[in-house]
């Protein structure tokens, strides 16, 4: 339940700030998401220039 109601909370809080775009490394890790969830796991040695 905790879970749920964290959940709604941070999508409320993006949702209002649609308007923002990504800072680069949030973007670089949303990519990654992406080709993770594409069944593509070479995303694993993508390279981050902010870590």
């Amino acid at each position: 339940m905790l879970m749920v109601l964290l959940l709604a909370v941070v999508i409320a809080v993006r949702v209002g700030l649609l308007d923002v775009p990504l800072e680069r490394a949030e973007g670089e890790y949303a990519y990654m998401g992406q080709l993770l969830l594409k069944g593509k796991y070479g995303a694993l040695s993508y390279p981050l220039n902010n870590v």
